[in-house]
């Protein structure tokens, strides 16, 4: 956790704007998938409110709107997460054969969208961790 907190911003904006980078050419190449716009559309709020966090963080760490963004954002980035996951799952489980040549096809668009669900909730995580400290 100590790392997380001690990571510079520009790191994490690089990592996000990466990310979101790799993710738009899947976008662009397979944008006929079920789903590609919702996890296009969610990955941009998910990485406008990381950025947000990042800035408010930056600003003053103990702020009030830090401390918020951080503490709510990083267990909702977490629950929504864990959704995601239960709803692959329940789709891997009715309908195994077609989401799993589905995924096979489009192994950046999901690999890209799993990727930055990590680094967002690190994020989020950053800026509870220094409102902390």
């Amino acid at each position: 956790m100590f790392f997380i907190a001690i990571t510079p911003a520009f790191i994490w904006i690089i990592l996000l704007a990466g990310l979101l980078l790799w993710m738009t050419l899947g976008y662009v190449r397979r944008s006929a998938v079920p789903f590609a716009s919702a996890f296009y559309a969610l990955a941009l709020v998910q990485s406008a409110v990381a950025v947000t966090a990042l800035f408010l963080t930056a600003q003053r760490s103990i702020s009030r709107a830090a401390c918020m963004t951080g503490i709510i954002g990083a267990q909702a980035n977490m629950v929504l997460g864990l959704a995601l996951i239960g709803t692959v799952f329940a789709f891997l489980i009715a309908a195994r054969p077609k989401i799993m040549a589905m995924m096979a096809a489009n192994k950046s668009l999901f690999a890209s969208f799993a990727l930055l669900q990590v680094v967002v909730t690190l994020v989020l995580l950053r800026s509870a961790l220094l409102c902390t400290v």
